[in-house]
């Protein structure tokens, strides 16, 4: 169960980034439609 707990922590903080990261292109990507348009 400890195991369990820390592999899903460290689970989270490699995820946590890449979500920021995808949420940030996807924002650019916005910006750069939004003032092509």
């Amino acid at each position: 169960m400890v195991i369990l707990s820390g592999n899903s922590h460290y689970v989270k903080d490699a995820v946590v980034p890449l979500l920021h990261l995808i949420r940030f292109l996807y924002s650019l990507l916005f910006v750069f439609v939004v003032v092509i348009i």
